[in-house]
């Protein structure tokens, strides 16, 4: 086919970025620029610049070379290109622990143990590394000491407790507990010896994520009440040497069992300065954002989608 300049206006007009452009029609893209139509493309945006230290940032989280090239592959090119590839990497260790990220080799060391007791007291690096990873239950599951909780067990650690807030609280109380009362359908009467109102979760009503300038792909979850949600993160945030960068948060029904869903996106990770809520704070890709932020948008009222708005 020969390409004519109406044809290739046409088609250059598909495009606002070149890369895209490249990707999708890469010969009429050659044949602009053989043919000096480079006014064609003077309507495709120039992606901006970034900072050397945004992309040294993205790597800071990482322990493997392999996997920061694995969830950034465009940002591994500019590291490369820019001569930053060994400085962003410079804090990984020479030798990373097998276990991580490997889940044959976990298994494998599984099949030794007969119980979870067992596999935890020998090597409990290798079972740290199946439980934040999500795999314990797969791994273990030719063992015979499965925990189960019943009504009877659930009451013992619900009475330590005279509120149901205490008993919920993800950093202090037995959440895993309160959530298999919930399952059970027993909450009510476990609770029953609690001050506080038996639909004291309707308390919680919203679901929130939220990064930060120095680490922006990894990513705060966590639950709270739509007149405190903005109190909450900020005290939060405030505990750290860090600068909020976006925050995301919508009312919903229910928000932990949205919260369950949304911490199972990337990987388990932490802030070496945040102090609290470590255990949903994931770290994530851009598209493991975009699903995060879908899953939250399903709701009805939508809260602070921009840090200008959260910020007000």
């Amino acid at each position: 086919m020969e390409w004519t300049y109406e044809m290739l206006k046409e088609e250059a007009l598909k495009y606002n970025v070149k890369e895209r452009m490249k990707e999708g029609s890469n010969g009429a893209l050659l044949q602009i620029r053989k043919k000096g139509y480079l006014e064609l493309l003077d309507h495709m945006n120039v992606p901006p610049h970034k900072p050397d230290e945004y992309y040294i940032n993205l790597a800071k989280p990482y322990k493997r070379k392999m996997d920061l090239r694995k969830d950034y592959p465009n940002e591994y090119m500019v590291l490369v290109r820019r001569g930053l590839w060994d400085i962003a990497c410079s804090h990984m260790p020479k030798h990373y622990t097998k276990w991580n990220h490997n889940k044959p080799n976990v298994q494998k060391e599984a099949n030794k143990y007969t119980t979870r007791n067992a596999f935890r007291e020998a090597n409990k690096t290798a079972y740290n590394a199946a439980q934040s990873n999500g795999w314990l239950d797969d791994v273990c599951s030719h063992m015979k000491d499965k925990f189960v909780w019943t009504k009877e067990l659930i009451q013992e650690v619900a009475n330590k407790y005279s509120l149901r807030s205490d008993f919920y609280d993800q950093e202090y109380g037995d959440r895993n507990v309160y959530l298999a009362a919930q399952r059970l359908g027993c909450i009510d009467e476990v609770c029953s010896h609690m001050k506080d109102s038996p639909t004291w979760y309707d308390y919680y009503n919203v679901i929130y994520i939220w990064n930060t300038i120095e680490y922006p792909n990894i990513w705060k979850v966590g639950i709270s009440n739509h007149k405190r949600v903005n109190a909450r993160i900020k005290s939060v945030v405030s505990q750290t040497n860090f600068t909020l960068n976006e925050v995301f948060w919508r009312q919903v029904y229910e928000p932990w069992k949205l919260e369950k869903n949304l911490i199972k996106l990337g990987r388990a990770t932490s802030l070496e300065d945040l102090v609290d809520g470590r255990t949903e704070i994931r770290l994530l890709t851009s598209s493991q954002v975009k699903k995060a932020k879908r899953l939250i948008t399903l709701s009805e009222r939508q809260g602070a989608s921009t840090l200008d708005a959260f910020l007000k």
